[in-house]
C-alpha cells in the first residue's frame, strides 16, 4: 500500500536511483513494441485507521481523508483510511503524481477502487480525464468499491475503460457449466453493449486479476466464490483453453496474469499480495510442462487480430441463440472469426449461420471435427474457432 504518491519503490531499483531505472525500463519497453500500465493506488494509503503509525498524509493535514460527523473514518476501501477526493491537497497530489510517472514514460493508470475517487460528485475523475486527454495516456477504472458499484455508465467520466468484472463472473460461470448465463455470454462477446453500449472500446476484459485464484487454480480448486471448479487433470487443459478463448476472441481489451498462458499456478491461494515467495513468483519451468497451452494462446492471438470489435454477431447451434435457462452454447462472428462454444457436457453439432467459407482453426477439444457439409462437431465442454478461408469465397 503506497505511503508516499508517485513515489518509485526503492526496493525495486538495483542502484540508488529507482525513477531512473523505471524510465528505463519503459524505454525498453517501448523499443520492444510494448505500452506499460502502472496500477496507481491513490484512494487510501499505507498508514492505515488511527490505531496504525502516523507516515503520510494524516501527518500533514488529517482532513485529508473522509471522515462521518462523529469524527470516525470512512473504510470503503478496507484499509482504514479513504482518501477525500474533494480536498483540494488531495487533487493536486493526485495529478502530481500522475503527471511525475508520465514523465517517466508511463503510458496508462489502472487506478484501484476507482470509485472511490469520485465521492466528491465525478470532478476529481474528470480532472484526471482532462489531464489524460492532454497527455495522451490511458486510464483504466476498477469502478467499485466496499459500498459503491458503477461499472458501465455509472462512473463519471466515458474516457476512462473499465475493468469488466461482470465478463469475469459470466464466463468462469459459463466455461465451468453453470445454467442461465447465455445471454449474459452473448453480452460479454460482444463487448458487453448492456454496459458501455456501442463503446466496446470501454471494457477491459479479464478472466483473472492480480488478487483472486489464477487461472490454473480457477481449475484445479472448487469455490462458488470464486466460480472454480476442480474438473480433473484430463478435462483441466481443455478448460484453460476454453477460458482463454472466451477472453482473447471477445470484443474489447483483454488482460490476464503474467503466466496463465502456460499454467502458473498459486497452488490455491488468491490474494498473494504480501507473499514474496514461490506461490507468488512466476515458475518458469511450467513453460516447458505446458507448451502445448502456450503455443494454443500464441494461435489465439493470431485469430484475435482478424476480430471486428464494433460488429459482433451472436448465434445458437442451429441458428437463433438459445437464451433458455439449460442453454449452454453459444456461436458468434466478428470479423473474420467465428466461434462456437459448447459448455454442455454432450457433443453438439454447430451449424454455421454467416455466409461465405469458414475452415477450423482451432479447438480446444480434439474430438472437435469439422464435417464436409461444413457444419461442426464440437467436442462436450470445449470451444471452436473458425476462420474465413478467402480461397472458398469471404463472408460478407
Amino acid at each position: 500500500m503506497p505511503i508516499v504518491w508517485g513515489a518509485v519503490h526503492q526496493p525495486y531499483a538495483a542502484g540508488p536511483d529507482a525513477a531512473a531505472e523505471l524510465a528505463d525500463l519503459v524505454a525498453a519497453a517501448h523499443e520492444h513494441g510494448l505500452a506499460v500500465w502502472l496500477d496507481v493506488v491513490f484512494n487510501h494509503t499505507g498508514e492505515g485507521d488511527r490505531a496504525h503509525p502516523t507516515w503520510s498524509l494524516r501527518g500533514l493535514d488529517p482532513s485529508a481523508y473522509r471522515t462521518r460527523p462523529d469524527g470516525s473514518p470512512f473504510d470503503d476501501s478496507g484499509c482504514g483510511n479513504d482518501a477525500d477526493p474533494a480536498h483540494p491537497w488531495v487533487r493536486a497530489l493526485v495529478l502530481e503524481a500522475l503527471e511525475r510517472y508520465a514523465d517517466l514514460g508511463i503510458d496508462g493508470f489502472r487506478f484501484d477502487l476507482a470509485s472511490l475517487l469520485t465521492r466528491d460528485g465525478g470532478e476529481l475523475a474528470r480532472r484526471i480525464g482532462d489531464w489524460a486527454d492532454e497527455r495522451g495516456v490511458t486510464l483504466v477504472a476498477e469502478a467499485w468499491d466496499l459500498a459503491s458499484y458503477q461499472v458501465g455508465d455509472g462512473f463519471p467520466d466515458r474516457r476512462w475503460r473499465q475493468w469488466n468484472d461482470r465478463f469475469r463472473d459470466d464466463v468462469r460461470g459459463f466455461v465451468r457449466g453453470e445454467a442461465g448465463l447465455v445471454a449474459a455470454m452473448a453480452q460479454r462477446v460482444q463487448g458487453s453493449p448492456d454496459l458501455f453500449g456501442d463503446q466496446a472500446w470501454r471494457t477491459v476484459n479479464f478472466v483473472t486479476a492480480h488478487d483472486g485464484l489464477c487461472l490454473y487454480d480457477l481449475t484445479a480448486v472448487t469455490d462458488d466464490r470464486h466460480r472454480a471448479w476442480d474438473c480433473g487433470p484430463d478435462l483441466r487443459p481443455q478448460q484453460l483453453r476454453n477460458h482463454l478463448t472466451h477472453l482473447l476472441l471477445s470484443a474489447g481489451a483483454a488482460m490476464f496474469v503474467m503466466g496463465d498462458e502456460f499454467a502458473r499456478t498459486q497452488h490455491g491461494h488468491d490474494n498473494p499480495y504480501d507473499v514474496d515467495g514461490p506461490i507468488s513468483w512466476v515458475d518458469w519451468h511450467r513453460l516447458v510442462e505446458w507448451h502445448d497451452l502456450h503455443a494454443y494462446v500464441q494461435a489465439l492471438l493470431r485469430a484475435r487480430r482478424h476480430l471486428d470489435h464494433d460488429a459482433v454477431q451472436v448465434y445458437g447451434v442451429h441458428g437463433e441463440t438459445d437464451l433458455g435457462h439449460d442453454s449452454r452454447s453459444l456461436a458468434w462472428r466478428s470479423g473474420d472469426v467465428y466461434v462456437m462454444a459448447n459448455s454442455w457436457w454432450e457433443p453438439l453439432v454447430f451449424h454455421v449461420v454467416a455466409p461465405g467459407t469458414w475452415r477450423l482453426e482451432l479447438a480446444s477439444s480434439p474430438d472437435t471435427e469439422q464435417r464436409s457439409d461444413g457444419t461442426v462437431v464440437v467436442a462436450p465442454r470445449s470451444t471452436a474457432v473458425l476462420m474465413a478461408d478467402p480461397s472458398g469465397g469471404r463472408p460478407t
